[in-house]
């Protein structure tokens, strides 16, 4: 039954009979003509919990309430201020304010009435949608992948099965022509022969080649035979076939100007060569002005004299022209001193005796050189050909 309140003379009665439910509304001012017409309007068609009605009514104060979108990026959360319960909105622009990184198509709900702008916690929650997939390969909804809608990426070996692999052997096959700048792709190799290194040794560039170990060392610029860890013996093996044995005559003139290996044999030859025959000097001149030879040739070596010394000698010089065949010799006697400084002075005149002259030009001198305290020898040729010098300095040395 539908109940329906009818406002008579001041009182509400339902629809039955017309029986006053409520009286006496003039008399005491609890109904106004005001809310008459809103009476008449109320129909009740059970009983009603007007109590539970209100809690019903208040619940939905704390409904989500969609508000519009936030830009994160301005650094201060929607609402200002005055955002009630429930209230969401979309993030348009991604940012992070109070620490809460926000990103696009997330959501913010405030959790309290008039949450604050600037703190998350305790008065906004985030709802995250970024992560959720909106479709696969293209297509939304119940999704089934094909083969074509899988343009790129990269597959574990235990997804592709040896069938399919070898079903498309031949249409993987790369061919020279296909390859656009070989400069910077390995050749393609197959059946390389044992003991074989991949190489060029033809000149220019262009494919590899299969190279010989004899091309391999001579790329590397190493013997046949070479080793990394070579013993003591084989090193010495190595240097004898190097280096040759001074021969006996080699070692009693020592004018050998190549490097040779001495036994104690060949070293006390040339000790007892230097005993009898004295200094050996040697030069070659092939300009006509007077040159000082030194000992065994080798330059500013000369028979130094001792500090507080006095040294006799006698000395035997040989020239000889080698185009004209013309040649000199001489002798010279005499006494050099130095005292215990650095003076080095011939003691009287030296005796200088001209043995025999093909050509009165050539001549040749013994002197004390006080510069180097030495003993020095001068020699001067008839012409400019090349003239070859040796001098024998034969002394006696007395010092303190």
């Amino acid at each position: 039954m539908a109940l329906r309140f009818t406002h008579i003379n001041n009182d509400i009665s339902d629809n039955t009979g017309g029986v006053p439910l409520l009286g006496g509304f003039a008399t005491n001012n609890a109904y106004v003509d005001a809310d008459k017409a809103k009476v008449d309007f109320i129909t009740v068609t059970q009983a009603v919990d007007l109590d539970t009605m209100e809690s019903r009514i208040n619940s939905l104060d704390q409904a989500v309430v969609l508000r519009g979108s936030w830009d994160a990026s301005a650094g201060t959360f929607p609402g200002g201020g005055t955002a009630q319960a429930g209230d969401s909105y979309i993030i348009s622009t991604g940012g992070t304010v109070d620490g809460v990184v926000f990103n696009v198509n997330d959501r913010i709900i405030s959790i309290l009435d008039n949450a604050s702008t600037t703190t998350f916690a305790s008065n906004w929650i985030k709802a995250d949608y970024t992560d959720q997939v909106l479709s696969v390969a293209g297509k939304t909804g119940a999704v089934t992948l094909v083969a074509a809608d899988i343009l790129s990426g990269t597959f574990a070996d235990g997804r592709i099965s040896q069938t399919s692999v070898t079903q498309h052997q031949a249409a993987l096959t790369i061919t020279e022509s296909q390859i656009s700048d070989l400069s910077h792709v390995v050749d393609f190799v197959s059946n390389v022969a044992t003991s074989t290194i991949l190489g060029r040794a033809t000149g220019g560039t262009g494919n590899s080649e299969e190279l010989s170990a004899a091309q391999v060392r001579t790329i590397i610029n190493v013997e046949d035979g070479s080793t990394a860890d070579q013993t003591d013996a084989e090193i010495a093996t190595a240097y004898q076939n190097e280096v040759a044995f001074a021969s006996q005559v080699e070692a009693e003139t020592g004018t050998e100007a190549t490097e040779r290996r001495f036994s104690p044999l060949r070293i006390a030859q040339a000790i007892a060569e230097l005993s009898t025959s004295g200094t050996m000097y040697s030069g070659t001149t092939t300009a006509i002005s007077s040159t000082e030879i030194f000992i065994g040739g080798v330059a500013t070596t000369r028979l130094t004299i001792a500090a507080s010394s006095a040294v006799t000698y006698n000395v035997m010089v040989v020239g000889r022209d080698n185009t004209t065949g013309d040649c000199c010799a001489y002798q010279f006697r005499g006494l050099i001193k130095r005292d215990g400084a650095n003076s080095t002075v011939m003691v009287d005149t030296e005796v200088k005796d001209i043995l025999a002259e093909d050509n009165s030009a050539f001549d040749a001198d013994v002197a004390a050189d006080d510069t180097n305290e030495a003993l020095i020898i001068t020699v001067l040729p008839a012409t400019a050909n090349s003239t070859k010098w040796s001098a024998t300095v034969e002394y006696t040395e007395v010092a303190f």
